[in-house]
């Protein structure tokens, strides 16, 4: 479930979205994209983490819109203008 939070300081917009525990829910609702994304991960926290973070901004950005991320590993959009700032931690993942 997507969960915008309230609040815009200077434009910015903030969405959350609790991390599934059960990894295999994540990986049904997969693109293949996000599945190459995770190709190489081990750790389920880590892939659950990244599954629920391209899920995230599909559901904000609309199924168009990819992550992808710039040389420096900074995270970028791909369908989508706007810049972006990626954040998790145990049980949630946040993007603004």
């Amino acid at each position: 479930m997507l969960d915008k939070i309230d609040i815009a300081l200077d434009g910015v917009e903030i969405y959350h979205q609790r991390i599934a525990e059960d990894i295999t829910s994540l990986i049904e609702d997969a693109t293949e994209e996000d599945l190459t994304a995770i190709a190489e991960v081990k750790s389920d926290t880590r892939r659950a983490e990244i599954l629920t973070t391209r899920a995230l901004i599909r559901n904000a950005f609309g199924e168009n819109v990819s992550l992808s991320h710039n040389a420096d590993g900074s995270p970028q959009l791909i369908g989508c203008d706007l810049n972006i700032s990626i954040s998790h931690c145990k049980g949630m993942a946040i993007v603004a």
